[in-house]
């Protein structure tokens, strides 16, 4: 199984929709999730991401909702 270590931006275009790239990150967090591949985030993208998708306009609850799928 192959292992990845994510950059915050993977997150935050998932989070925050960001095309063209939302839709590459949705299937590395798919891959993922059937097992296929395993995937490290560091803490700290976490609260970047946050921060980031707060300065695009979403509100804190959509954020954490985002994250936990």
């Amino acid at each position: 199984m192959k292992s990845l270590f994510l950059d915050t931006n993977i997150l935050v275009d998932l989070v925050c929709h960001r095309e063209p790239f939302v839709q590459e990150a949705k299937r590395i967090f798919a891959l993922a999730y059937i097992g296929r591949i395993s995937v490290g985030i560091c803490a700290l993208s976490y609260v970047n991401t946050v921060y980031i998708a707060k300065k695009y306009g979403y509100k804190i609850d959509e954020i954490v909702e985002s994250l936990k799928k």
